[in-house]
């Protein structure tokens, strides 16, 4: 795919993954808001979203390293991979 077609399908991605803001909040923004019977039953309540949050969050995750140059891959995994 070219570059342009990805930032467009990277766009809406972005946009899209707004609807799931309300899961992020709820769940990493405040962890402590939450007791565990609470956190449980949201997350049961919420499967499918989360489940499509993630799903949303990794075809970002390659598109993004599908923009990246080769230079920039390399840096990125000399800074993030375990030595």
């Amino acid at each position: 795919m070219n570059n342009e077609i990805l930032e467009k399908r990277l766009k809406e991605l972005k946009s899209q993954i707004k609807q799931y803001d309300f899961i992020i909040k709820k769940l990493f923004d405040n962890p402590l808001g939450l007791t565990d019977s609470e956190r449980e039953i949201f997350i049961s309540n919420n499967k499918p979203k989360i489940i499509e949050l993630e799903k949303i969050r990794k075809e970002i995750s390659k598109i993004e390293w599908q923009l990246m140059t080769p230079l920039q891959q390399k840096d990125y995994l000399e800074k993030y991979s375990e030595d």
